[in-house]
């Protein structure tokens, strides 16, 4: 459950940072090169940035991809 949250957390992180950037449209920021660049400017190693960049590369404005993931379920009862 830590290793969950920890990871909703980065999760949570990276789209806030993304929206934000998104929203910046006088800087055209390429979204994609950026999680490129992020991928390798830390010694702490991400496959949730490794998978938004490959996202990103395939499809800039994430189109058709929702905004919201119903609860799994998982963490109930423990």
């Amino acid at each position: 459950m830590v290793h969950n949250g920890i990871e909703y957390g980065l999760m949570q992180a990276y789209a806030e940072g993304f929206d934000l950037m998104k929203h910046k449209t006088e800087f055209g920021l390429d979204l994609a090169q950026i999680a490129e660049i992020w991928r390798y400017g830390s010694v702490v190693r991400s496959w949730l940035l490794d998978l938004t960049a490959a996202a990103l590369a395939a499809n800039p404005e994430l189109e058709g991809i929702a905004a919201y993931v119903p609860d799994s379920g998982e963490a109930a009862g423990r």
